[in-house]
């Protein structure tokens, strides 16, 4: 007899039954037991996470992997996109690095992974030449972001590390994957050995099905990324003061703190590269900069041809701070030491020369920072005219746009210091995919014998709102791709600029739909695990060959 999920799932039993004990059958602790700990298993040993902060805590490292299990148990589609983004992130960096010959040696995608969990990083203590001048004490450590490394291989000083010193770094537990794999295993087995003998499976059996898949596709995504790696390779070398001055300058990371927009609130932070314009001389090859400001203002010259606003811009983001009774750190003196810092690495780097680009037109800028947030904008949305058609080729002065080549800590989300060749239809529509595969899981449930007939319409609901999200929003992703007028007015909602009414709807229509699909997350978990106090009577027959087989639970 062929029996489907859904009819294995629905109770042929009008009796049901509360708690019960082993051993004459399996007992609601049998049930339990092997769903928790697969669950937790799968969950705990899936989770690939980067490089925690410098001097952690063994707590502190700990609340990471707890904050992802939570993830992965509530939203495992969450967990794929981002183990998707840093897969894509490392293949792009690794298909860069080896198509212009940057590296002598061979770089794996398992260096990619490890560029991306901040395996790269200048430490103030160790990289920086004694005798240089001081221009950043706020962290001891900054990390280089996969952005960060490509322009790193780029200027020729990417250190050699090879793929077994990868591997010897990162602690990969073969034994913690064998049990989780082979726990997994034997869960589908016994679920299987249900459908094909008839019997029930309980909603908590359903969502963990779910999860085991979800776990797959993790371990899948996650095949060549280290694992618990906790020190990074800290760069040495006269030419990295130069280099990180710019990455610095170039990043988020010390960024001044700008206005809330509208709509998302996303604010706008003041990058230091992005108030300065450069001038280089073609006779000696001199550096020249000063700070971009509208007013007329006096200029000082502090080295290297450098010149900077003394009363806008640069030079006023930054006073002086008393840290303590007895320190006070000169933010200004050590912003212009970035300064001159970061023009001898222009000089110094062709590479770096690169991402110096002639100023936009006023009518083309707001064209030019949407290219440079989303590179991945769709061809439609794209002006047909050549990006030099856009540049005002008559200014002898070059400006450089915010890279995100540095930060504090390699994030375990996926940011703006990825590098991104793939489509945003695709990277889009994989989380929702996920979504909607999730959900599908849950849907077959659709006529299992709830307790309650409130609880039953409750998990329908739960599981269609889940898929219909994901169906939605893949769809506006394809819309958006194939609508240039559409793409754009959701481009001006993110940045502010579209009207306050359209913003408000959208921010309200967005924030409900959130908050609707956190609770129908969360009350499939609780409700699969609510749901053992009462259970059909079948549910705790178990098929007879079964018994004898050893397992975790």
């Amino acid at each position: 007899m062929n029996i489907s999920l859904f009819d294995a799932a629905i109770s042929t039993n009008s009796s049901r039954t509360g708690w019960v004990s082993e051993p004459n059958m399996r007992g609601s602790w049998g049930i339990l037991l092997p769903c928790i700990s697969t669950l937790l298993v799968c969950s705990w040993s899936v989770m690939h996470l980067n490089l925690p902060a410098k001097s952690s805590t063994n707590t502190e490292k700990l609340i990471p992997y707890l904050y992802w299990c939570v993830i992965g148990i509530f939203g495992p589609e969450l967990a794929i996109w981002a183990a998707w983004r840093q897969l894509l992130s490392a293949r792009a960096l690794k298909r860069e690095i080896e198509e212009t010959k940057l590296t002598p040696y061979d770089f794996s995608l398992s260096h990619g992974f490890y560029a991306g969990m901040g395996g790269y990083a200048f430490d103030c203590n160790q990289s920086f030449d004694s005798e240089q001048e001081t221009f950043w004490t706020k962290t001891q450590r900054i990390t280089l972001t996969p952005k960060g490394v490509l322009l790193l291989a780029s200027c020729g000083h990417l250190p050699e590390i090879t793929s077994q010193e990868i591997a010897d770094k990162s602690k990969v537990d073969e034994l913690g994957k064998l049990v989780a794999c082979l726990q997994a295993g034997w869960f589908t087995v016994q679920i299987i050995s249900r459908l094909a003998c008839g019997l029930p499976i309980t909603l908590l059996e359903v969502t963990v099905v779910g999860h085991v898949v979800c776990a797959l596709v993790l371990y899948a995504l996650w095949w060549h990324k280290p694992r618990r790696i906790e020190e990074p390779t800290i760069l040495r070398g006269f030419w990295t003061g130069p280099l990180a001055a710019f990455m610095v300058m170039s990043s988020h990371i010390d960024a001044a703190p700008g206005s809330m927009l509208p709509g998302f609130q996303v604010e706008q932070q003041t990058l230091e590269i992005t108030t300065l314009k450069f001038r280089i001389e073609p006779d000696d090859g001199t550096v020249q900069a000063e700070t971009i400001s509208d007013g007329e203002q006096e200029l000082d010259k502090i080295g290297l041809g450098l010149q900077v606003r003394t009363k806008t811009g640069l030079s006023l983001l930054y006073e002086e701070e008393i840290v303590s009774k007895d320190t006070i750190v000169d933010w200004r003196g050590q912003a212009e030491a970035r300064l001159r810092l970061a023009c001898l690495a222009i000089q110094q780097h062709s590479a770096v020369r690169t991402l110096l680009r002639r100023p936009i037109c006023e009518t083309d800028r707001k064209y030019a920072s949407a290219l440079a947030a989303y590179p991945e904008m769709p061809k439609r949305c794209r002006k047909k005219r050549d990006r030099e058609a856009m540049l005002q080729n008559m200014s002898p002065w070059l400006e450089c746009d915010a890279q995100n080549l540095v930060t504090h800590t390699a994030s375990d989300w996926p940011h703006d210091g990825l590098v991104r060749t793939t489509g945003g239809l695709v990277m889009g529509t994989v989380l929702w995919v996920a979504s909607i595969a999730f959900s599908a899981v849950h849907i077959a449930a659709w006529n299992a014998g709830f307790p309650s007939e409130a609880e039953a319409w409750l998990w329908r609901f739960s599981s269609m709102f889940i898929g219909f999200s994901g169906l939605l929003w893949a769809f506006l992703h394809i819309i958006a791709e194939l609508s240039a007028s559409l793409w754009w007015t959701w481009y001006d909602i993110m940045i502010g600029e579209a009207s306050q009414v359209l913003t408000m709807l959208v921010t309200a229509l967005c924030s409900m739909c959130g908050v609707v699909y956190i609770l129908a997350r969360a009350f499939l978990v609780i409700e699969a695990f609510v749901e053992l106090r009462s259970l059909p009577t079948m549910a705790y027959a178990i098929p007879q060959w079964s018994v004898s087989i050893p397992h975790v639970g």
